[in-house]
């Protein structure tokens, strides 16, 4: 399905599984100039607790330095759109009787981007691109995992991987 002017919300994982695994900076740089110009553009967002996982960590860590250096136009939780969603987001997850204490804790600490991601792709209609993936069929007792995919399904948000964006973006190492 084509989404005309669709717009990209990046979870960590869409940054940190290639730069680790398969697009470092070494052997795949138009990857990253190409993520650059289009966080820089507004088409690719980045929430400020993801900004926050990424800019922290090791001294000497290339992603870091990279996205502490790009001009980036972050998307922040504190918006009152997103604030109303997240409080939809969490109520869910304690309501639903699919997920226990523990995962409730693990979503609702401070500085957990998860269940933020999901509230501002529902206030601003964006597609969450992330690694994740949905929990096929979700367990008959609770469950301690809570899945990205699995909570955007509840609340009609869309979520892709980020071969899907950058193949609507068309991306290409030539």
């Amino acid at each position: 399905m084509i989404i005309a002017n669709e717009k990209y919300l990046l979870d960590t994982n869409s940054f940190i599984a290639p730069y680790r695994q398969y697009y470092s900076f070494e052997i795949a740089p138009p990857f990253w100039v190409f993520l650059e110009e289009n966080i820089a553009s507004e088409k690719v967002w980045v929430l400020d607790l993801v900004f926050e996982e990424l800019s922290k960590g090791e001294t000497k860590d290339p992603l870091k330095d990279w996205i502490n250096s790009i001009a980036v136009n972050f998307l922040s939780r504190k918006n009152p759109d997103i604030v109303i969603e997240y409080g939809k987001v969490m109520r869910y997850i304690q309501e639903s009787g699919l997920y226990n204490e523990n995962a409730l804790k693990s979503w609702a600490g401070s500085g957990i981007a998860d269940p933020w991601l999901i509230a501002a792709a529902k206030a601003r209609d964006y597609t969450i691109i992330t690694f994740e993936q949905a929990i096929n069929p979700l367990p008959k007792s609770k469950t301690g995992k809570i899945r990205i995919p699995d909570v955007c399904k509840n609340f009609g948000v869309r979520f892709q991987n980020l071969y899907y964006m950058l193949n609507e973006m068309g991306f290409s190492f030539k």
